[in-house]
């Protein structure tokens, strides 16, 4: 029964804001329909709970009912059954308050329940009227229903592109990740293979750099073994210039004396010729400058025979230096670009004495 009411009460008030096309009359009659369904919510819990003491008190009274038939052959609850009696009454009186209440109650929602039909009732030529513009925007409406379908298969066709498409990129894309992955993959090696090399460039760097750090420090010590070598030629040429004009100046002095000797011994022929008593301290002295003249003769040869090996020795130093400064500037110029890395690594500043 409850729900009944609540279902006509929806009803009506369906029916109400249907009928109602002044925008503040509808509003103020929706906040009426509220009240009176939160009014009747109400009314119906206080009658519930109405109908549940209503209930209690019946059965209680049927229970006093009960004894007081039994009373009379249990003469020793007739009290109790007096003190239930004079409790149910108490309950009762108290209850018949809440009772009138509800009456009234149910009376005031009765007549604004009539006030509200009413209140429809002057409503109704603007419902007919909204019941044209209804059927006006039914039949607009399923024309837009009919464009939405439209739309709709429209929709449809162009997400079934869609998928097409999408299945297609993310095929093209799945290609594209493997391809991605193989490149990857490939730029790893190709990485791994650069870092490996560069590795190798860097060790091979590292040991031509040690080697060039070497090849420096002997070109260093060659040129200044080189410098050493050529100061000590200058040095042995010079003594051997000094010995050339000593043998020169010796060979002079051993030809004047030869020559001397050589006039004495003419002399002494003639003087063994012309003086006969001096014969023999001729001869000696003959033999004596023989000997002299030889050990001149010698003396030249050796002095000749030493300015020969002096010359060679020259000769030989000459070539052998020019040979060691060859070598000093080619490994000099061979020297040159790691040298110019050297100084702009280290900032080194080649300096040659």
């Amino acid at each position: 029964m409850n729900h009944l009411c609540r279902w006509a009460i929806v009803v009506m008030c369906v029916s109400l804001l249907w009928g109602c096309s002044n925008q503040k009359a509808r509003e103020q009659l929706v906040r009426d329909v509220e009240l009176l369904v939160l009014e009747h919510e109400r009314f119906v819990q206080d009658l519930e709970r109405y109908h549940q003491e209503r209930e209690r008190l019946e059965e209680r009274t049927v229970g006093l009912v009960a004894g007081v038939f039994l009373s009379a052959w249990l003469p020793d609850g007739a009290a109790a059954l007096t003190g239930q009696a004079e409790q149910i009454a108490e309950d009762a009186k108290q209850f018949a308050p809440e009772a009138e209440r509800l009456y009234q109650e149910g009376e005031r929602l009765a007549w604004e329940l009539r006030r509200a039909y009413e209140k429809r009732d002057q409503l109704v030529p603007e419902a007919e009227q909204l019941t044209q513009e209804r059927n006006r925007l039914a039949q607009e409406l399923d024309q837009m229903y009919q464009a939405v379908d439209l739309i709709e298969q429209e929709i449809l066709q162009t997400n079934q592109a869609y998928e097409q498409d999408v299945t297609q990129a993310l095929q093209a894309f799945d290609q594209a990740v493997q391809v991605s992955e193989q490149t990857f993959g490939d730029l790893e090696r190709i990485g791994e293979r650069a870092k490996q090399e560069w590795k190798q460039a860097e060790e091979r760097a590292k040991q031509e750099r040690k080697q060039a750090e070497g090849n420096l420090e002997r070109a260093k010590q060659e040129w200044k073994r080189a410098i050493q070598g050529w100061k000590q030629a200058l040095d042995d040429v010079e003594q051997t210039e000094q010995e050339r004009k000593r043998a020169e100046d010796y060979l002079e002095r051993t030809e004047q004396e030869w020559k001397r000797t050589r006039q004495e011994w003419e002399r002494a022929n003639l003087g063994r010729e012309w003086a006969g008593p001096g014969r023999e301290r001729t001869e000696q002295e003959w033999k004596r400058i023989r000997q002299e003249w030889e050990r001149a003769e010698d003396k030249k040869k050796q002095v000749l025979d030493d300015l020969k090996r002096v010359e060679q020795e020259y000769e030989q130093v000459y070539k052998q230096l020019a040979q060691d400064l060859e070598r000093a500037y080619l490994n000099w110029n061979w020297l040159d670009p790691y040298l110019d890395r050297l100084v702009r690594d280290m900032g080194l500043r080649v300096r040659m004495d």
